[in-house]
This record gives C-alpha cells, sequence and structure tokens, in this order.
C-alpha cells in the first residue's frame, strides 16, 4: 500500500497526527497530537462543566436521566460546538495533509 494512503488512514482511523509520524514529519504530527489532545480537553472540561451546572440545579432532580442529558448540553452552550468544530477541523486537516505529504515521501 502506498505510504500517503496508510499515513491518510492512521491520521483518520488511529489519531490525528499519526500519520504526520509515520511521514516523518515529527514536528508537525506532534503539534498535531497536541493540538488534538488539548481540545478534546477543553471539550471534556466543558461538558462537565455543563453537567455539574445542571446537576447543581435542584429542579433538575425531579426530571428524568434525558432531562438532565439535555440540559447538561444545553448548558455547554456555543463553547462546547466551538470545540467540536475545532476538533473536526485539525481532524480533516490531519487527514488531507498526509496525502497531500505522503506522496512526497513516496517519491523521496
Amino acid at each position: 500500500m502506498k505510504r500517503k494512503y496508510m499515513s491518510a488512514l492512521l491520521s483518520g482511523l488511529l489519531y490525528p497526527g499519526a500519520g504526520q509520524i509515520a511521514n516523518k514529519e515529527y514536528l508537525k504530527g506532534g503539534f498535531i497530537i497536541f493540538l488534538c489532545t488539548a481540545l478534546f480537553a477543553a471539550f471534556m472540561c466543558i461538558l462537565i462543566m455543563g453537567y455539574v451546572s445542571a446537576f447543581s440545579d435542584k429542579e433538575m432532580f425531579y426530571g428524568t436521566a434525558f432531562d438532565f442529558l439535555l440540559e447538561g448540553l444545553k448548558r455547554s452552550g456555543q463553547p462546547l460546538l466551538l470545540s467540536i468544530l475545532g476538533l473536526v477541523v485539525v481532524w480533516v486537516y490531519a487527514i488531507a495533509d498526509a496525502l497531500i505529504f505522503g506522496s512526497d515521501a513516496d517519491e523521496a
């Protein structure tokens, strides 16, 4: 299998940045891995803060578990969507970058 397809699969299925590491672009791969990890940590913190806010509300104790989940997502709001968007953008960039620059690694 060509190196560019293998590196794109690594970035798409294993972890964003793994394809860059496979292409021997260690600095770029490390930066993408760091960025995805930071965005995922921000996503989890925002989500947990929304659920803590919903849990501290006395009225939520009388609702169903589904109501609690929806309220936590609602209270997380726009920052949660921005962190998801950031993760998707970095993930797509990592796949495209592995495909584009993987072809250069095949020729060298």
